[in-house]
């Protein structure tokens, strides 16, 4: 005997079926990165200003060999779960001759994101924050006026249907206006350092 489904039966939203309400997928549990741990140890208390030692450091305490790559990679997952460690990486001042350009640890409570400044870390930490802020905003300065600018290009390629070229031209003042608060906000940190 064979089951047949007529009218493409019920609850899958096809024909003569009622559609289901989308189901969210449940949180995946938070699985800490097997390196976070050597990361912390390679620049935990006096910090490091190269990403290259930094990743030496990590392969001499991890058993395994740590590219540059892995090391940064590793450096962005704990500024993404910052929460969950309840630590970070701030940003670092960029460029190889930096003066202020040190990877360090910042201790963060979950509840209060304010940051706790450990003594190990000395009166020259708030330098190298602020300097690898000012770095930061720096850069997003840049993308966001690159980013402005290929918006207005894009919107008059003539490849892309009129609702696309309308949508360009819808994005091109955001980035432009984002470009104008963190300009603000670049000068603020400088005028500081």
């Amino acid at each position: 005997m064979t089951l047949r489904v007529i009218n493409g039966g019920g609850g899958g939203g096809g024909r003569g079926g009622s559609p289901r309400a989308p189901v969210e997928p449940a949180p995946k549990p938070f699985k800490p990165h097997p390196l976070a741990v050597h990361l912390w140890n390679a620049i935990y208390p006096r910090g490091e200003k190269r990403l290259a030692v930094i990743a030496k450091k990590m392969t001499k305490t991890s058993g395994l060999s740590v590219s540059t790559a892995t090391a940064f990679s590793v450096i962005t997952h704990v500024r993404d779960n910052w929460s969950k460690y309840e630590w970070t990486v701030p940003p670092v001042q960029k460029g190889r001759s930096g003066d202020n350009r040190k990877y360090i640890v910042a201790l963060v409570d979950p509840l209060d994101p304010s940051t706790v400044i450990t003594e190990e870390q000395g009166d020259g930490r708030a330098v190298m924050v602020r300097s690898g802020a000012v770095s930061a905003a720096t850069n997003i300065l840049t993308e966001c006026r690159h980013a402005s600018i290929a918006f207005e290009i894009m919107a008059n390629d003539p490849l892309l249907s009129p609702d696309e070229q309308r949508q360009m031209r819808a994005v091109a003042p955001m980035f432009s206006a984002a470009f104008e608060v963190i300009k603000q906000v670049a000068e603020k940190l400088k005028n500081r350092a």
